[in-house]
């Protein structure tokens, strides 16, 4: 139950920074500040949010191991509803941030289970 909410906390918190985010920006911002601001998501919020969520993950990888995956999928749902629905281009970037939570993730966990074997071997 306890992962079941951690997941849909996770949807809502990716739905809201790669969809909502992204549509607002689309709709509402116009013409030339409109794709300076969807330039400095693609390339400066998405995969910084790719990073910090894979940070997330990496705390307990076995249980929020879906939470890169997560990412990169709402990525791509935003992308096809601001933009073109089925586009394939979008699917680089996509995996790309799917790249990018992976390695957070996994940097995370081995700093997370190095410093817990420190805690174990060094007793206070």
């Amino acid at each position: 139950m306890k992962t079941l909410i951690r997941f849909l906390q996770t949807l809502a918190v990716c739905a809201l920074v790669e969809v909502l985010g992204l549509l607002a920006v689309a709709r509402f911002v116009p013409g030339d500040a409109g794709f300076l601001t969807t330039c400095v998501l693609f390339f400066a919020v998405d995969p910084l949010f790719a990073a910090a969520y894979g940070v997330y993950a990496g705390r307990a990888p076995r249980e929020r191991w879906f939470v890169p995956l997560t990412v990169g999928a709402m990525y791509v749902l935003g992308t096809w509803f601001a933009f073109s629905f089925g586009e394939t281009a979008f699917f680089i970037y996509g995996a790309a941030y799917l790249l990018i939570g992976l390695v957070a993730m996994l940097i995370s966990a081995f700093f997370a289970k190095r410093r817990a074997a420190q805690d174990r071997s060094d007793p206070e």
